[in-house]
């Protein structure tokens, strides 16, 4: 027979461990890193990046995806979206 022994020090211990161990400590402040890395990104390519897409791009991407690949949120896999 099994008998449950409950002792609320010890049950605060392993919560408070277990809450230390999964919880985030916040993000360091990167820009002293990111300051010495060189960009890659000229002005250019960022213009084209932040630019709107088009109809004919949005075509081309749902052309070149895998038909039978996972289905989105809606339910609809991308075969739907290639054939209507």
């Amino acid at each position: 027979m099994f008998f449950f022994y409950y002792d609320e020090d010890i049950f605060k211990i392993a919560m408070d461990y277990f809450k230390n161990i999964y919880a985030s400590q916040g993000v360091a402040d990167p820009s002293d890193i990111l300051d010495r890395i060189e960009s890659y990104v000229s002005l250019e390519m960022n213009r084209s990046l932040l630019a709107d897409f088009t109809a004919e791009e949005v075509l081309v991407a749902i052309r070149l995806m895998g038909p039978l690949k996972a289905s989105s949120e809606d339910g609809l896999g991308v075969v739907f979206y290639q054939r209507f």
